[in-house]
């Protein structure tokens, strides 16, 4: 009962703060359509990332099956759409993009190997309380402001979490 008060909280926490964003900046309800269909994505992406690192009994297992089949398929997208991204690729790359794919790497097995121990609510739920990091690093390097909302949304984040916090 804890963990699903704690689950109710993050969700509730952040629908209210997207719902006050489209309401405070006059958007029209096609953003709220594609805010839905966004999320739709991402919890079926997380059911089957779920669902498949617990067939393969591996969180690093299937995250190599995913890399080979996603990197073949991003290569043949290249090679057929994108027939000048190689040079693109060659004037624009920085050595941060190698940090940037191993952060990337390691956070995604953390994921998955959560994935393959706990219930796919509790693990998406804490996923995505990642918009406190986000709004910290907004107001500590790019001088974005702590509104009443943002503060508000970060308690009710941590709220949420400490819930799930299993005592």
């Amino acid at each position: 009962m804890k963990t699903l008060v704690g689950i109710l909280f993050i969700c509730a926490g952040l629908v209210a703060y997207g719902l006050v964003q489209l309401w405070q900046n006059k958007e029209e309800s096609r953003q709220l359509a594609f805010a839905l269909i966004t999320g739709l994505f991402i919890a079926s992406y997380s059911i089957t990332d779920a669902y498949g690192v617990r067939l393969v009994g591996s969180a690093l297992s299937f995250f190599g099956a995913m890399a080979l089949f996603n990197r073949l398929f991003l290569f043949f997208y290249l090679i057929v759409l994108e027939r000048n991204f190689l040079p693109r690729l060659v004037r624009g790359y920085q050595h941060s993009f190698i940090l940037g794919g191993l952060i990337s790497f390691v956070c995604y097995l953390i994921i998955l190997s959560a994935y393959q121990h706990l219930p796919v609510a509790l693990v998406s739920s804490l996923r995505e309380t990642s918009i406190l990091f986000a709004i910290l690093l907004g107001v500590l390097f790019l001088r974005e402001k702590m509104t009443i909302g943002k503060g508000a949304l970060v308690f009710v984040l941590a709220l949420g979490i400490v819930f799930l916090y299993p005592v």
